[in-house]
């Protein structure tokens, strides 16, 4: 049996101790991630603050992870959301990244994101996976600083983390950071920078909303693509470790 909730109240508690004031809560019975799991899931989710809101007075911006699958408990998603600071009402588009909000992000949340649920793995070696998405932008003052975390984070195993999967980014200076960083990977095996194609996923990622029902973020099918990677690094890590297959209870990625 999963025990997320006491690994979601660790990690908030982890996350706040470490200057990141964090919550996290329940979205239950939600259909947004049925083509995955095959039925309606109890979201988990947990959100952090990494600070004010570049160019947006009056929101915060949040890094968010979420469970969803109870069959892979070590799979996650990763995703940023402005919100009102006066109603905790979740913003529309984009997330703007500064210096200040990226070294939050990249340093303290992200870090501990990849390995916060690596005690679940089913195999017991502590491994997880996430799948990032990056609907996000960069201010010019940041290119240079997200080159330089960026390629710190190209470590992503010594998190626990059995390979890297960035999804359904588009901005230019995201873009350029990634372009830059190309040349790396075909020397660094399980990095997986998809960006956002001209196709709508059905997924849908829920949100706590206080005007009432969860707030439903989309994504391209470029989530969809990531998604299908981090199933598949999970299936080859649970059956080397002699864990049967699972995605014959539901729906396959």
């Amino acid at each position: 049996m999963n025990d997320w909730a006491a690994t979601f109240e660790q990690a908030a508690r982890g996350l706040s101790a470490a200057g990141l004031p964090a919550r996290w809560y329940v979205v239950p019975e939600w259909a947004g991630y049925e083509s995955l799991t095959g039925t309606r899931s109890d979201v988990h989710c947990l959100e952090a603050r990494l600070g004010p809101t570049p160019r947006k007075p009056g929101h915060s911006t949040y890094a968010v992870v979420q469970a969803f699958d109870p069959r892979y408990p070590n799979l996650t998603l990763v995703t940023t959301v402005s919100r009102q600071d006066a109603t905790g009402a979740p913003g529309f588009g984009m997330t703007l990244f500064d210096k200040a909000i990226d070294k939050a992000y990249s340093t303290v949340f992200l870090p501990y994101a990849n390995a916060a649920f690596n005690g679940l793995d089913p195999a017991g070696m502590r491994k997880g996976q996430n799948v990032q998405i990056y609907q996000a932008g960069l201010l010019l003052e940041d290119v240079l600083p997200s080159l330089a975390y960026t390629w710190r984070l190209l470590d992503f195993r010594k998190d626990g983390q059995l390979a890297q999967v960035a999804v359904d980014f588009s901005e230019t200076l995201i873009v350029l950071v990634a372009n830059a960083l190309a040349p790396v990977k075909p020397f660094l095996k399980g990095l997986h920078w998809l960006g956002r194609t001209d196709v709508l996923s059905p997924l849908l990622i829920p949100l706590e909303n206080p005007r009432g029902r969860p707030f439903a973020v989309s994504s391209s099918t470029a989530l969809d693509d990531g998604f299908v990677l981090a199933y598949r690094y999970l299936d080859e890590h649970y059956r080397r470790h002699g864990v049967p297959a699972r995605r014959s209870e539901g729906a396959a990625a």
